[in-house]
């Protein structure tokens, strides 16, 4: 047979310089391997994924977590310096809402609105006109530990003119706070709320979390 079977395990300790090594990580079972400055790197996609295709039925008119944009940290590895998670989420909104969107990146364990907000876009408020609009998140770790530190970006695209439906087509990108990048099976998502009466429907999610 040319089967090659592994056992899953936690991370590797760091090999020497020079060497690297392969293991099967526990928490997601994807093949990562380590270098000689203690780096992890999961191999194939090189990313987890997550997503979502149906359209949602939440009206997100109170703050409301976005299915398929948690990506949960494998329990066996940790954030790292260039960790990187990215989300897209395509929706639309009836004339129905003229509040300020509020758009939140949410740290913890539950992959719930329970979880802490790092982050707190807050975008242009809006008009009663219908719009489709593209909401793209960037969240980079900067530094790691009990006292980690991450960057932020939120950028909102949409079609009608700027000042109308969805408002600005904004940009906007924020520093925060210290947390603990070492905390077990952290989860990163997003959670919306576009403000009593509103009426948004997400169509589409992708959520990735990179240099893992």
């Amino acid at each position: 047979m040319a089967d090659i079977v592994l056992d899953v395990q936690s991370a590797s300790a760091t090999p020497a310089a020079g060497q690297v090594v392969i293991f099967p990580e526990t928490g997601g079972k994807r093949l990562t391997f380590k270098d000689d400055a203690g780096r992890t790197y999961t191999l194939g996609e090189g990313a987890i994924r997550n997503y979502s295709t149906s359209v949602s039925s939440a009206g997100f008119a109170a703050d409301t977590y976005v299915t398929g944009s948690a990506i949960t940290v494998p329990a066996s590895l940790t954030l790292q310096v260039g960790s990187q998670y990215r989300c897209k989420i395509s929706l639309s909104k009836t004339a129905a809402g003229v509040a300020t969107p509020i758009c939140n990146v949410r740290v913890g364990t539950l992959g719930t609105t329970a979880d802490a907000a790092m982050f707190i876009f807050t975008g242009a408020i809006q008009t009663a006109a219908a719009d489709v609009g593209f909401i793209e998140v960037l969240i980079t770790i900067n530094t790691i530990g009990a006292t980690g530190t991450m960057r932020g970006t939120y950028v909102l695209k949409h079609n009608l003119a700027n000042g109308a439906g969805l408002s600005g087509t904004d940009v906007i990108e924020q520093g925060n706070g210290s947390f603990n990048t070492t905390t077990a099976s952290l989860i990163i998502g997003i959670s919306l709320n576009f403000g009593t009466a509103a009426s948004v429907v997400v169509t589409q999610v992708e959520a990735e979390l990179l240099n893992i």
